[in-house]
């Protein structure tokens, strides 16, 4: 009786083709850390009362990611709705809107994002120990030869892991006129990883905090913040203080954020 022999070669070309497989399996798309702090992530921000410039935002997670965000910006009293898609890759995060602005994201060695251009503006970000140190923005005219309008900066220190101070100078062109904000963290810590109200343009993200709360720019602070001191250099007339006070749910999670804005009382309610 004739013994085939083909099972050996029959095994090798399966381990050849599993080998194959495994090799061209496409590596994990990037997963950031939602929310930095560990506590739920926050799926929607809704702002109330007199206001400085800010974003109402509601947010859609999908595999621990968050994916879709709808933002509706209220500048000078002013709404304007812009919806956002992202898309991760191994070493990449791509980002799509509504509407005919095209954006371009760029990731650093710790796939925190360190450039954002949108048409002709640019965003550069720096990061130290995981928080976010310094920013500039160059608004560019969009003409047939584009030269730079106005950038704007800021460099943001911290102390244990809370907001110290931040230096932000409106526009470069004047840079005697700056504005210095001081921080004096809250006792209760940030689960949630929450941006303070009322500074977002000061933080370089004003229209970009889907991007920090998708894990992208950065750590939070370690504790809430419960009071900040914001001074002009050239104009102390314009001086003023905010102190927040806040409510949580039976599980921890910050639900309210109450403050005052030139003198009137103004919120920011936080869902789950």
């Amino acid at each position: 009786m004739k013994t085939f022999h083909f099972l050996p070669w029959l095994g090798c070309a399966l381990l050849t083709l599993a080998l194959s497989a495994c090799h061209d399996d496409d590596p994990p798309a990037l997963m950031p850390t939602l929310p930095v702090n560990g506590g739920d992530a926050v799926k929607e921000i809704v702002h109330n009362g007199n206001l400085p410039d800010c974003c109402d935002w509601a947010f859609t997670y999908s595999s621990g990611r968050l994916v879709a965000a709808t933002g509706t910006s209220i500048l000078n009293g002013e709404s304007v709705t812009s919806m956002f898609n992202l898309g991760y890759e191994p070493q990449s995060v791509s980002m799509y809107g509504q509407g005919k602005e095209a954006y371009t994201l760029t990731l650093n060695g710790d796939r925190l994002i360190n450039r954002i251009t949108v048409d002709n503006n640019v965003y550069e970000f720096n990061y130290w120990g995981g928080n976010l140190s310094n920013w500039r923005k160059t608004q560019v005219d969009d003409g047939f030869a584009p030269v730079p309008t106005y950038t704007s900066s800021a460099t943001i220190t911290y102390d244990g892991g809370d907001l110290k101070q931040i230096v932000y100078v409106e526009n470069e062109n004047n840079p005697l006129n700056t504005v210095t904000l001081d921080f004096t963290p809250d006792v209760r810590p940030n689960v949630n990883g929450l941006l303070p109200d009322g500074v977002t343009r000061e933080l370089g993200c004003l229209g970009f905090e889907h991007l920090f709360y998708a894990g992208l720019m950065g750590g939070s602070t370690m504790h809430l913040v419960k009071q900040v001191d914001v001074k002009y250099g050239l104009y102390p007339e314009r001086d003023y203080t905010i102190e927040y006070e806040y409510s949580s749910d039976r599980s921890g999670n910050i639900t309210l954020c109450n403050y005052r804005y030139e003198g009137q009382p103004a919120s920011v309610t936080y869902k789950y």
